[in-house]
């Protein structure tokens, strides 16, 4: 069940958003518990800290491309749809004024009316234009929620399993480095894991994928990858988190 904003706590942020710290429109203003202020748009738009279920962290840790975050729904990962990898959490205020046009109103396809109101329209970004959905509280300017309509921008990934912290090895003695992947289920359990070593001058990747049961391993399948010829930098192996490995997952299915 979501726990949205009370009517106390609209009237405290509506009334907070007219004091003075917060006329001055460039600032950035901290936030610690659920009605602070972090942001207000040109157009008066009202970002605030919110929770798991409303507000900035809401939206930024179910919509930003760089949020791991699991979200489980009947035992499986729920696919919510995700800003394109460009675009960072203070680019949410341009996408969120661009959308907010009175032609954008939609009461078709708003299922909370009563309590949201809902804007679906374009906004262009780092020059992508996608279509967006913005949700304020009914009658207000608080943003409830703002989330791409579709789901292209998702990489994608098995649906049983969370991807948890890539770690990063370095072994000088042989010149090469390992990335070390695990998986875990809804109970926070590793389950699988994917440990990726590239032999840097042989231009060799060897992959193990390794099955668990009760935190200890069980079974692995090993093989190896020749001629490779993909950048080996730090940031470019960290970035496997945001890879899509799905020839690599599909083989859980095999131990």
């Amino acid at each position: 069940m979501e726990e949205n904003l009370s009517i106390a706590e609209i009237e405290e942020i509506i009334n907070k958003s007219r004091e003075e710290p917060y006329n001055n429109l460039s600032l950035l203003h901290l936030s610690f518990k659920k009605t602070d202020i972090i942001k207000i748009s040109p157009k008066g738009l009202i970002f605030f800290h919110g929770n798991k279920d409303t507000g900035f962290i809401h939206i930024n840790e179910r919509h930003s491309n760089y949020s791991f975050k699991p979200f489980w729904k009947n035992s499986k990962l729920d696919n919510q749809s995700k800003f394109h990898i460009s675009i960072f959490p203070l680019q949410y205020v341009t996408i969120a004024d661009e959308v907010f046009k009175s032609e954008n109103l939609n009461n078709e396809k708003n299922s909370s009316n009563k309590v949201l109101d809902l804007y679906i329209g374009k906004a262009v970004i780092n020059y992508i234009e996608e279509d967006y959905r913005l949700m304020l509280y009914k009658d207000t300017k608080i943003i409830h929620n703002l989330y791409p309509v579709t789901k292209h921008n998702n990489i994608k990934f098995n649906k049983k399993f969370s991807r948890g912290p890539i770690e990063l090895k370095y072994s000088f003695d042989e010149d090469s480095k390992s990335l070390f992947l695990p998986y875990y289920n809804e109970n926070k359990e590793i389950c699988y894991s994917i440990t990726i070593t590239f032999e840097i001058l042989k231009k060799v990747k060897n992959i193990k994928i390794t099955k668990y049961s009760q935190q200890i391993e069980t079974n692995n399948i090993i093989f190896t990858e020749k001629n490779i010829t993909e950048s080996t930098s730090d940031i470019d192996l960290l970035n496997y988190k945001l890879k899509e490995l799905l020839d690599y997952e599909k083989e859980f299915l095999n131990l």
